[in-house]
C-alpha cells in the first residue's frame, strides 16, 4: 500500500527539495568566496558547506535512488520495511547535517557583520 501511494507524495516533496536546497547552497558557497579575504569567517562558511554537501550526498546516493524505486514499487513488502527504516535514520541523519549547516550560516554571518562593523 505504501509504495502504491508513494509516487504522489514524492511527486509532490521533490520540488521542495529542490526550492529550498538549491538556493541554500548556492548562497553557501557565494558568502564563501566573499569571505575569501577572512580566514575566520571563511571557516564558518567552509563548515556550512561540509554540512550540506554531506546532506546532498547522502540524497544522491541513498534517498533518490530508494524514493524511485519505492515509485515502481521495486521492493518487497519486507525490502521496503527495511528500506524505509535505513531511510528514516538517514533522513535523521541529514536533518542534524541542515542544523549544523544552519549554526555555522548564522556563525559566518555574526562574523562577516563584526567585521565589517570593525
Amino acid at each position: 500500500m505504501f509504495m502504491q501511494e508513494y509516487e504522489t507524495t514524492f511527486l509532490l516533496l521533490l520540488p521542495t527539495v529542490v526550492v529550498t536546497l538549491l538556493p541554500g547552497l548556492v548562497g553557501i558557497i557565494a558568502c564563501l568566496r566573499l569571505s575569501k579575504e577572512n580566514p575566520e569567517v571563511k571557516k564558518s562558511w567552509r563548515m556550512a558547506l561540509y554540512a550540506t554537501l554531506a546532506s546532498v550526498a547522502i540524497t544522491s546516493i541513498y534517498h533518490l535512488p530508494t524514493n524511485l524505486a519505492f515509485m515502481d514499487q521495486s521492493f518487497s513488502a519486507t525490502e521496503a520495511s527495511g528500506r524505509l527504516q535505513l531511510w528514516v535514520i538517514l533522513h535523521w541523519v541529514r536533518v542534524v547535517l541542515a542544523l549544523v549547516a544552519s549554526v555555522f550560516a548564522i556563525q559566518g554571518f555574526e562574523k562577516s557583520i563584526n567585521v565589517r562593523l570593525d
